[in-house]
């Protein structure tokens, strides 16, 4: 008969341990498949709920696992951002007095030019962090209860300073209010913009649900 040249895995070994997992190219180990929800689970699409398999349940890896406390099952989707709300942002008086930066950081009516933007990502990230009380994502790319994610970008150095923002929804899609004068719509590309430079995400206060 044919001898096997296939390794034989040592007794001890647990089903479902680090040692099962895939490795990348750096030997780091890493699920060897993607999030079947993609983003929704957070921007790591290789995270198993939040890096705890200990004292975390996904049966099927298909409920987000933004804000679950330790040790219970995951039931279901959670809503952490303010709600797709085109009847708000798109009333002319709204509309014509807010911009990207109100509506991503769900502040309307308030100053929206960030003090000191000198078109980098650090100028714009401090904004966000300040106005917003922005905080980074976790390991998994979530954001923790009471707060949304927004995506900041900045135009290219060659360009004038200008900035933007997108926005996660409660339902975990991406939208965005272009200028003063364009309606908020739906982003169907969360990870570009124009040709601008993507500067990352922050999790920023929920103000008001409403919103």
């Amino acid at each position: 008969g044919r001898f096997s040249r296939r390794r034989r895995q040592s007794r001890g070994i647990a089903t479902g341990s680090g040692l099962c997992a895939g490795k990348t190219v750096s030997g780091r180990r890493q699920w060897p498949n993607r999030d079947p929800i993609e983003e929704r689970g957070g921007i790591n699409n290789y995270c198993f709920v939040q890096n705890r398999p200990t004292g975390r349940v996904d049966l099927f890896g298909l409920k987000d696992n933004v804000n679950a406390p330790p040790n219970v099952t995951i039931s279901g989707p959670l809503t952490v951002g303010p709600p797709y709300n085109p009847n708000y942002w798109n009333d002319p008086l709204t509309c014509q007095n807010n911009n990207c930066a109100n509506y991503a950081l769900d502040l309307p009516f308030t100053p929206n030019q960030p003090p000191g933007f000198d078109g980098t990502c650090a100028s714009l990230t401090a904004f966000a962090r300040s106005a917003g009380k922005g905080k980074d994502p976790d390991s998994c790319g979530n954001c923790p209860s009471g707060t949304h994610k927004v995506r900041l970008w900045v135009a290219p150095p060659t360009k004038d300073r200008d900035f933007h923002f997108y926005r996660q929804d409660g339902d975990m899609t991406w939208s965005e209010k272009r200028g003063f004068i364009k309606p908020i719509q739906p982003v169907t590309d969360p990870n570009t913009y124009k040709d601008y430079i993507s500067c990352g995400d922050l999790c920023v206060d929920n103000t008001s649900m409403a919103h």
